[in-house]
């Protein structure tokens, strides 16, 4: 008689332990430290990050809220040029991005792996030019971070190389701003003790629960999927096979059923009966699901904790007991925004200003916060009705006249120009300044300078070069170089087509005379520059002007910031007026004749122009 024991086979599947963390110390040969042990942990945390949908949809929505509504600057107390520059930077730190997209990449870097890195390149004369992101996979450190090598890791199938030449190595020195550089990498890391080369991410102790929530959603998939599930006991009654045939049995039912992909384990039983039918036997009951269903509720939680989620309900996630009010909602995103989203983004504010042509002004603004219901009759009382008509989306029902670089007050206090003279000040303002002849006006605002606005931006001008250099790029040519989109590139060539740089040849692009001889002028080549005009909403003229306004217009000049202080000093001077402000002299009170008011202003105002200097 066959003895029984010998004939039950227990069928074990993998239990893989959560990867561990470790920097190895490496070889003689070998200048970079391994990313974990296999040199892949970058890898696996993406892994992570691509199969959990708690892990992926809080990482993602953090990253949104670090975004913000993107970087802005104040403008109080720069120059137009300082603002020029850093207004350049923002819109284009490299021709093919802005400044707000490499952050939009850095802040989920940083979510992820609890560091980012950026690449900078540097002019012929060792300026700061471009700033790159950089895929965290791709790069590998010596044990200092003194220097950065950037390759292939991983074969196709994810495992790691061990055979990568020099020359599939691109070796690039750490950001020194002592040191004359071509380019460098800039590498951000969160704090970690007993870690010198990399950092881990925030969420590093909610990795098992993570690598689960993972599991269940494949358990409930393989539900699905597998007619036939694990967890059972298969009874074969057609005689005890020998040793080999039942070796040959298991292996075959451990490679049809994996662990979550089959959702249980099998025991596998050979005995003598004549009816010769298998039975399949339920060892554990049927309730797997609920089961699971109830370890998602704690794996939950267990990521939220990770993440340090301050309310779920700021993720879309209802919990037991939380209400769910406004007023909860909003203590939960004033809690999380001080908290949390805050430092995140003054991470992103520090790494940016470094690099950014004006130091410490680049801010991030957050997001509109969750405000207090009030009723229509509150809104009444502390709103006025234009307000009102800008919460709805409608105009002002009316516009008040603009005045630039003037405050009020000013106006009412700097205006009352009995015992000013307009020979005098003309005859101050007529020893500053240069004739507008010689400049070529590019473009003017009041408020914020953008390139964009004024000169062809750096995605048109790397199209222009391709164009020049391969005649017969395609769009998709143009988009795969240049990582932009096609929707992009395609408004790109439009702007280019209707300022008669390019024109279309057969089925290919080509430069027109105009862009072949045109030399686009740079940032460096452009001036802010002020000058007195008459205003685009002035009503028309009864009687006539005042002298003062008659001879700047009869005289048009372009005047500097520099400029337009030194005349306030002389004119302070000559009046003993102590900071006498030259931008409110517009002229003197006007009265309107239509409405047959008076007003602390003429028909005259100041405004900015951006201009390059005729040659």
């Amino acid at each position: 008689m066959t003895d029984f024991k010998n004939s039950t086979i227990v069928v074990k599947f993998d239990n893989n332990k959560v990867p561990a963390f470790v920097e190895p110390k490496k070889n003689g040969k070998q200048k970079w430290v391994k990313y974990g042990e296999t040199n892949d942990y970058p890898q696996f945390l993406v892994t992570l990050f691509n199969r959990s949908a708690k892990h992926n949809a809080i990482s993602t929505s953090k990253q949104l809220y670090i975004k913000g509504q993107g970087f802005t600057f104040d403008q109080n107390g720069m120059e137009g040029d300082d603002v020029a520059k850093l207004q350049a930077f923002v819109d284009a730190p490299n021709p093919y991005e802005k400044l707000n997209d490499l952050m939009d990449k850095t802040a989920l870097d940083e979510l992820l792996f609890g560091g980012f890195y950026l690449k900078g390149v540097n002019s012929k004369k060792g300026e700061f030019s471009e700033l790159y992101h950089i895929d965290y996979c791709m790069v590998r450190s010596n044990e200092d971070n003194t220097e950065f090598y950037i390759a292939e890791w991983l074969d196709e199938n994810g495992a790691e190389r061990t055979n990568i030449r020099p020359d599939e190595i691109k070796t690039i020195p750490a950001y020194n701003p002592d040191k004359k550089q071509t380019e460098f990498i800039f590498y951000f890391k969160s704090y970690r003790p007993n870690i010198k080369t990399y950092t881990l991410p925030e969420y590093i102790g909610a990795v098992p629960a993570i690598i689960t929530d993972a599991e269940i959603a494949n358990f409930h998939r393989a539900e699905i999927q597998n007619g036939f599930k694990g967890s059972r006991m298969i009874v074969f009654k057609n005689g005890v096979p020998s040793d080999e045939e039942m070796k040959s049995v298991e292996r075959r039912m451990k490679n049809k059923f994996t662990p979550t992909d089959a959702a249980g384990s099998l025991v596998i039983d050979f005995v003598d009966d004549p009816n010769r039918v298998p039975e399949i036997i339920a060892l554990n009951g049927d309730d797997f699901d609920k089961r699971y269903d109830a370890l998602n509720k704690t794996i939950q939680e267990e990521i939220f904790v990770g993440h340090k989620v301050t309310s779920p309900m700021l993720f879309g996630v209802r919990t037991e007991g939380q209400l769910g009010g406004r007023n909860e909602m909003i203590d939960a995103f004033n809690l999380f925004q001080n908290t949390y989203i805050t430092p995140k983004q003054q991470i992103q504010e520090y790494v940016y200003n470094i690099f950014s042509p004006v130091k410490g002004k680049l801010k991030i603004k957050p997001i509109e916060p969750i405000m207090p219901s009030f009723s229509e009759q509150t809104l009444t009382q502390i709103l006025s009705k234009d307000e009102m008509r800008e919460i709805i989306g409608r105009k002002p029902l009316q516009v008040v006249s603009e005045v630039t670089d003037v405050k009020p007050a000013e106006l009412k206090m700097c205006h009352q120009f009995k015992k000013f003279n307009d020979k005098t000040d003309f005859e101050v303002f007529s020893k500053y300044g240069e004739p507008v002849d010689g400049y070529e006006a590019i473009g003017f605002r009041r408020t914020v300078f953008s390139k964009q606005d004024f000169a062809l931006n750096k995605l048109e001008k790397g199209i222009l070069d391709l164009i020049k250099k391969t005649p017969n790029i395609t769009i998709e040519d143009l988009v795969k170089v240049l990582d932009s989109d096609k929707t992009t590139i395609q408004k790109a060539l439009t702007n280019l087509a209707q300022s008669n740089m390019i024109e279309r040849s057969k089925d290919a692009w080509k430069l027109t005379d105009k862009a072949e001889k045109t030399k686009l002028p740079t940032f460096e080549d452009l001036f802010i520059r002020y000058r007195y005009i008459l205003r685009p909403d002035a009503p028309a003229l009864i009687g006539e002007s005042r002298d003062f306004c008659q001879a700047m217009m009869a005289n048009p000049r372009y005047f500097s910031k520099e400029d337009i202080e030194n005349i306030s000093k002389d004119l302070g001077d000559i009046y003993g007026i102590p900071n006498y402000d030259a931008f409110s002299m517009r002229g003197g009170w006007y009265h309107d004749p239509v409405k047959d008011v008076n007003l602390p202003y003429c028909r005259h105002i100041w405004i900015s122009e951006l201009v390059k200097r005729v040659r």
